[in-house]
């Protein structure tokens, strides 16, 4: 006879139910899975039926015509001869210290002007020309990735290197000299800002032109000028603040390149748009939005050439603007996706992707263009107030009483379209700078790290 006891401790069979349910919500998941990946991999063909490109971009005003320049009168010419006569095999960090002045040796400064004597040749014949204009950027027809670009680096470091000349004139006593020697800089950079060429060689004009006008601040402070000499000079230097139409230019070519871009993207040649197809690729998580370019939904190339078209066009409308009036509207780029689902749910991403790349760059550019104007506006106050010192004994209680012996007008500040500010009593003048705030002046030695780009007067 068998223990009741015992039958309550025999093992008993699990209800069916519970293992019912169980495979059912694995079917049930397993079926989900399946699901999303069909919806992952078709959404982009259902959402190419609802979302269309639009018609074509009307571009006409952003166009270029090719432009002629005579050999002998381009001073693209000389430049380029400079990269193959230059003497480079010196201590750059020397170079920079006799420029800041916090170094002068003549042995140094006579070897290095020595050796690159045909180069300055080449660099005094290049400021003496009419234009400026680099062959493979006057036919916009030529534009593409792969268009070969001057060496702008050795334009810029054979810039420095007059620049130490214009040093060396000024230790020596030659002010005038020196005076001219450091406007070459300013002339050629000038040149190539007027002329029909790419964003890169435009910030390259900028840093020759504010390396010359840097080492004319310097020169100034030791010249000797008379009154209509420093006049002359404001009069002279006052052409260097137009800069408006070769800003325009410019922001047109990068319209032209965009768009070229965009149509090697339509037509599958990634490779051949430079670096525009290494930037759909996220290393982190190796996503490659460029397989994403043949849906509608993703890439719409007209709306993408409409968003190049209206920076371009704002950008143009700033350039005609006062500095003062860019605080609140330098251009917007659209959200950038983030890698790699937000690529993924958000119409035209490839396009906005492209857009959002070449933006930042074109507004430094119009910054540049103010911090430039600035800087002739600096120069022609420091000649004046220096030619003002040096006949009175003493520095002027206002920039006034300058007017018209000395300078014609008072030279304005182009970032609040006021009076460039100055300060007798600590002997200085100074912008308001980008921000637009008066702070009466800042310290320190480096006038790109100030809130009020300032300048000492320090005579004696």
């Amino acid at each position: 006879m068998e223990n009741p006891a015992q039958e309550e401790f025999l093992p008993q069979a699990l209800p069916e139910a519970p293992k019912r349910r169980k495979r059912k919500i694995l079917k049930w998941f397993l079926i989900s899975i399946v699901v999303l990946i069909v919806i992952f991999f078709t959404l982009p063909y259902a959402l190419g039926l609802f979302f269309r490109d639009t018609k074509s971009v009307d571009d006409d005003d952003l166009q270029l015509t090719v432009v002629t320049i005579p050999t002998e009168d381009n001073a693209y010419y000389d430049l380029e001869k400079i990269a193959s006569t230059q003497n480079q095999n010196f201590d750059s960090n020397r170079l920079a210290a006799h420029l800041a002045g916090t170094e002068w040796n003549e042995v140094f400064v006579a070897d290095v002007l020595k050796k690159n004597e045909e180069a300055l040749i080449h660099f005094d014949a290049a400021a003496a020309k009419l234009y400026y204009q680099d062959p493979a950027s006057a036919d916009p027809a030529d534009y593409s990735p792969y268009m070969r670009l001057p060496n702008l680096n050795a334009i810029r470091t054979f810039s420095r290197l007059s620049q130490l000349k214009a040093e060396q004139l000024r230790f020596q006593g030659k002010n005038k000299e020196a005076i001219e020697e450091s406007i070459k800089s300013i002339e050629i950079g000038q040149k190539m800002q007027d002329s029909q060429g790419t964003l890169i060689q435009i910030l390259v004009a900028m840093a020759v032109k504010t390396g010359g006008l840097e080492e004319l601040h310097r020169i100034l402070k030791k010249a000797s000028l008379s009154p209509s000499e420093a006049n002359v000079l404001a009069e002279r230097l006052e052409k260097y603040k137009e800069n408006e139409e070769g800003m325009k230019r410019v922001f047109k070519v990068e319209y032209i390149f965009t768009v070229h871009a965009t149509d090697l993207i339509v037509e599958g040649n990634l490779d051949e748009a430079g670096e525009v197809g290494s930037m759909f690729r996220d290393e982190e998580t190796g996503f490659d939005a460029s397989k994403l370019t043949r849906f509608n939904f993703y890439f719409q190339p007209n709306n993408t050439k409409q968003l190049f078209a209206d920076s371009a066009r704002l950008r143009i409308r700033n350039v005609e603007k006062p500095c003062w009036l860019l605080k609140e509207e330098r251009g917007t780029p659209s959200p950038i996706p983030e890698f790699p689902l937000a690529v993924y749910f958000t119409e035209n991403s490839i396009g906005k992707l492209l857009y959002h790349v070449t933006h930042a760059g074109l507004n430094t550019a119009i910054i540049k263009k103010c911090e430039e104007d600035m800087l002739v506006s600096a120069a022609q106050a420091l000649a004046a107030i220096r030619a003002y010192y040096l006949e009175q004994g003493k520095y002027p209680a206002t920039l006034q009483e300058l007017v018209p012996k000395y300078v014609s007008k008072v030279p304005e500040d182009p970032f609040d379209g006021q009076d460039i500010k100055y300060s007798p009593t600590k002997r200085i003048i100074y912008s308001v700078g980008a921000d637009g705030k008066d702070a009466g002046g800042s310290e320190g030695k480096e006038w790109r790290r100030m809130p009020d780009p300032t300048f000492s007067l320090d005579f004696n």
